[in-house]
């Protein structure tokens, strides 16, 4: 009998759920590139949620007891189908936490034009007087 970490039930119940969060984090990533806040506090909140579910126990006493009626052949395939995706999404959140370093910059890179101008024109508008 397997142990329940090996159930095909819950090898795919995982796989669903770290497909669904590469989901979420493309979608987050074109968030961020559209400049969509909102869109990009959406996919973030859910891949909140994603990660809490993931890191729930990974076993079901129920299924302790049971023997896993799927064949090997098919826990195999889960398997590997977890690890492309785990290696897809490491990928995903190198490239999103680039693309937040980018944005970060842009940030700053703004932020020093603007103090830099703020001094300039404050001090001139001090003297303009509007006619009417």
């Amino acid at each position: 009998m397997q142990p329940a970490i090996y159930q095909s039930s819950l090898l795919q119940d995982r796989l669903d759920l770290f497909t669904c969060l590469e989901d979420e984090l493309e979608q987050a990533q074109a968030a961020l590139l559209r400049r969509d806040l909102k869109g990009l506090e959406v996919h973030t909140a859910r891949q909140r949620e994603l990660c809490l579910a993931l890191q729930r126990p990974f076993s079901d006493p129920a299924l302790d007891t049971q023997e896993d009626t799927a064949p090997s052949e098919h826990r195999a395939t889960l398997l590997a189908e977890l690890d492309k995706v785990a290696v897809r999404i490491r990928y995903l959140n190198r490239v999103h936490a680039a693309l937040l370093a980018r944005a970060g910059r842009s940030l700053a890179i703004l932020e020093r034009v603007l103090a830099s101008a703020a001094v300039t024109y404050t001090s001139g508008a001090e003297g303009v007087s509007v006619k009417k």
